[in-house]
């Protein structure tokens, strides 16, 4: 068999399997898996498997996370090829909301990630792992991403509606139009 050069070092390829395994078993193992894609319980095996050379196909990967609703395959692969997979807050209707509390959420967030940082260097200087974990950093820092998510489809709204507020809540000239 004819090996070929790969960009990653065979860690990296053992990370997938290992978030394969967990996408498998998040996905009630391969009996349930195979019923939720095109794929049968021994190829879920396989996929698996660190000494098997065949790895989950995309497609399959997509359908055992909708259904699971665990992404660290697709979070491992991003990571990969240098991207952040976040996942995206679920689209409410904050169009009534006025706009300066959407800002103010972000700005609070984004407060306390500088807060708590500004916190774990007050000491020394240095923000080791530990402080990282006791100062529950790295979750404020998901939760300021959440926010501006949140904010970013809300944009992202008004922009897929031509920049027109929705009728309800159309002024003109300070008045409610009508």
């Amino acid at each position: 068999m004819t090996r070929h050069a790969r960009p990653f070092g065979e860690d990296a390829y053992l990370a997938i399997k290992a978030a394969t395994r967990r996408l498998v078993r998040a996905a009630g193992g391969v009996d349930a898996a195979s019923l939720s894609t095109r794929v049968g319980m021994q190829r879920l095996s396989s996929y698996q498997r660190a000494h098997e050379p065949d790895f989950m196909p995309v497609d399959v990967a997509v359908d055992l996370s909708a259904e699971s609703g665990d992404v660290s395959l697709l979070r491992a692969l991003a990571r990969m090829v240098g991207c952040e997979l976040v996942r995206l807050p679920d689209v409410a209707d904050d169009t009534a909301a006025p706009w300066h509390r959407s800002l103010a959420d972000v700005a609070a967030h984004s407060s306390d990630v500088i807060r708590r940082l500004s916190d774990a260097l007050a000491d020394d200087g240095i923000v080791d792992a530990d402080e990282i974990r006791r100062g529950h950093i790295r979750d404020e820092i998901a939760e300021a991403i959440n926010v501006l998510m949140s904010l970013d489809g809300r944009l992202a709204r008004v922009e897929d509606s031509d920049g027109q507020p929705p009728a309800a809540t159309a002024r003109t000239n300070g008045r409610a139009a009508s």
